[in-house]
């Protein structure tokens, strides 16, 4: 993700740092929204390793 956007590091929300099992699922949802919605890499794709629709790899 960093190698996208370094900046996004310090966008992104607050790392969980407990056990607490509700904890880290209210983290990892407020991650995948982060993803998705702000970060912009939802978009990116690596056309380097994404193997082709035939499933050839792409080459």
């Amino acid at each position: 993700m960093y190698g996208v956007d370094e900046s996004v590091k310090v966008r992104m929300p607050a790392k969980n740092t407990n056990d607490v099992l509700a904890d880290k699922i209210a983290y990892c949802q407020k991650l995948i929204t982060f993803i998705k919605t702000k970060s912009g890499i939802a978009q990116v794709q690596d056309y380097g390793t994404a193997e082709s629709p035939e499933g050839d790899g792409g080459g």
